[in-house]
């Protein structure tokens, strides 16, 4: 079912004065990990590490666990990763009675190289979804779990 509304993407992406155009003819900015500014705040963070490997230093960050509502957007996720966007999603082949989502603990890498780059970037994103939705005399409910996985290389 998820499948009717997300689809998976594999692509590259040339960056010319840091914005790349994808294969949904829009245009996305080298600043990752969303289309826009983040930020992270302390109270978000369940873990962080730093290490160096080789030339490159090594971030990992584990996010704390969010729970919202279908339209609700997660105050952690969405300023440092990104979230599920359910307003942007066609669901018009039903009408959604409830539904709750839980992030799991979304986890990010980085690896930085000696001159500062990104070359790098992990996002995981696993989530929970409980809802209800009917269509006419037809109702039913279901729990879903999965994970929404973004992986950059970037060549400098």
């Amino acid at each position: 079912m998820i499948g009717l509304v997300v689809k998976p993407v594999n692509e590259t992406l040339v960056y010319n004065n840091g914005k790349a155009v994808n294969s949904e003819n829009e245009t996305v900015p080298i600043i990752l990990p969303k289309k826009g500014s983040f930020s992270l705040r302390e109270s978000g963070v369940t873990s962080a590490t730093m290490q160096r490997v080789g030339n490159e230093y090594v971030i990992k960050i584990k996010l704390v666990e969010e729970r919202v509502g279908m339209y609700d957007i997660p105050t952690h996720n969405a300023s440092a990763i990104g979230y599920l966007d359910v307003a942007s999603l066609d669901l018009s082949f039903m009408e959604i009675d409830s539904a709750n989502i839980v992030y799991k603990g979304s986890s990010l890498e980085l690896r930085i190289n000696s001159d500062g780059y990104v070359t790098y970037a992990n996002y995981k994103i696993p989530l929970r979804i409980d809802g209800a939705a009917h269509k006419g005399s037809i109702s039913g409910s279901a729990t879903f779990e999965g994970e929404q996985t973004e992986e950059w290389k970037l060549n400098w």
